[in-house]
C-alpha cells in the first residue's frame, strides 16, 4: 500500500517534548523490566518496526518540536511518512506498550503526565484515521 502520511494533532510544542520524554523513559523501564534490571542500549536495525516505535517516529516528532520552539510557534501538527504495512504493525506494538506501561505506572514505572493524555488519545485517533484512509482494516490488522 505504500507510504502513509500521519498528520499528528495540534499542540503546543512543549506537550510533544513531554510525550516524547515519557516514552522513552517507559521505552527504558520496559527494556529494565525484560532484562531483569540490567540496563541494555537501544539498538537500531534488529526490527523496522520497533526501529519505528522506539527511535524513528520520537525523533522526528523531536525535531519538530524543537524547531518549532525555535522559531517560537505556539502550536506544530506533526507529520510522518512512513510505510503502511510497517505502520500498521508498529501500531499495534504501540498499542501494547501503552497498556503495559499505564499498568505498571502504579508499579514503579514513570506515570503519564495527565496533562499529555489528551494528546496521546488525540495521536492514536490521528493514527487510527491515516491508516484507515489508506485502506488498512485495523480490525484485522489488530491481531498481527
Amino acid at each position: 500500500m505504500g507510504e502513509v502520511t500521519f498528520q499528528l494533532p495540534p499542540a503546543p510544542p512543549e506537550d510533544y517534548l513531554r510525550l516524547v520524554r515519557w516514552w522513552r523513559e517507559g521505552t527504558r523501564f520496559m527494556v529494565s523490566a525484560v532484562t531483569l534490571g540490567a540496563s541494555r542500549p537501544g539498538v537500531r536495525g534488529r526490527d523496522p518496526v520497533r526501529d519505528l516505535v522506539e527511535f524513528d517516529a520520537p525523533e522526528l516528532v523531536e525535531a519538530q518540536a524543537r524547531r518549532a520552539l525555535d522559531e517560537g510557534a505556539p502550536e506544530i501538527a506533526p507529520t510522518l511518512r512512513v510505510d503502511g504495512a510497517r505502520a500498521a504493525r508498529a501500531r499495534v506494538e504501540v498499542r501494547r506498550r501503552m497498556a503495559w506501561l499505564q499498568d505498571m505506572a502504579g508499579r514503579g514505572g514513570p506515570p503519564m503526565d495527565p496533562g499529555i493524555e489528551p494528546l496521546v488519545a488525540a495521536t492514536q485517533a490521528a493514527g487510527d484515521e491515516a491508516l484507515r484512509a489508506a485502506g488498512f482494516d485495523l480490525d484485522r490488522n489488530a491481531s498481527q
